[in-house]
């Protein structure tokens, strides 16, 4: 293991100062057999995560929020934002197993200081989605509950307008009658790359998508994908705080916000 190691780690230290896509300050992996481990350890978790990327089944049109969503003055409607477990890089095009393990280590001072950031910047959305509905005569509230979404079972019709997971396992969960989710998938910042090589810079990204469903019937009264990125203004390889594309990622942040609280008008 320790001879496979040194034998990648040295390869690619030579390929990343030949290319001059990193340099000492962004090589932290260690040296001799410390630093053989750590990129072994990387090179496993890559395989991993290219390894889940799996068929994506027929995607969901987006739906704008029921006209006579706000009709409805009765039915209780409990609101859910998830996020990723820590803001985070996302690299896209670097797509073989070690395109990727050389990918993750030329952005590994930026991914540790994405790692610092708080998850609360986003999620704290959920008060002013209550503002909203409760302005508009609606009886909802924030949930505490925290269903593992990723288990619940897929849901088949040959009709339009339904979720394509059956979410009316919730409806006693929650004790409601409709779920406002707001799901973000990635949340930080994402880089372009072809194969080994980056073409741009990274930016502030958010991803995700917001959905309003009918626990009674799995219907969909609003369904929206959020996918927004924000360029970074001047210098983005600024370590250890790079200040351009945090920017960069609060300003996402913003933007992702604002496009959830529009569908809702």
């Amino acid at each position: 293991m320790f001879i496979i190691g040194n034998f990648m780690y040295k390869m690619y230290s030579d390929f990343f100062k030949s290319y001059e896509m990193i340099d000492s300050k962004h090589l932290n992996l260690l040296d001799d057999n410390e630093g053989s481990m750590n990129l072994f350890k990387l090179l496993t978790s890559c395989l991993v995560g290219i390894t889940l990327i799996g068929c994506a089944s027929k995607p969901i049109p987006p739906t704008p929020l029921n006209k006579n969503f706000y009709d409805d003055k009765n039915s209780k409607i409990s609101v859910i934002v998830t996020s990723p477990a820590k803001v985070d890089t996302y690299l896209f095009g670097a797509d073989c197993l070690l395109c990727y393990a050389a990918a993750a280590a030329a952005n590994s001072s930026l991914t540790s200081h994405m790692q610092t950031l708080p998850t609360t910047d986003f999620t704290n959305v959920n008060a002013e989605i209550l503002k909203v509905l409760q302005e508009k005569g609606k009886i909802a509230e924030i949930s505490t509950a925290s269903p593992n979404f990723e288990k619940l079972k897929s849901f088949k019709t040959k009709e339009n307008g339904f979720a394509d997971v059956d979410y009316r396992v919730l409806k006693d969960v929650l004790k409601t009658d409709k779920l406002l989710l707001v799901q973000i998938s990635r949340l930080g910042a994402s880089r372009s790359y072809a194969s080994y090589v980056p073409t741009g810079a990274p930016v502030g990204s958010v991803a995700g998508k917001i959905l309003i469903v009918d626990l009674n019937t799995n219907k969909l009264e609003l369904y929206m994908p959020i996918n927004v990125d924000m360029s970074v203004q001047g210098e983005w390889d600024e370590p250890k705080n790079f200040p351009g594309v945090t920017n960069a990622y609060y300003q996402a942040i913003e933007m992702a916000k604002k496009f959830v609280l529009t569908q809702l008008k």
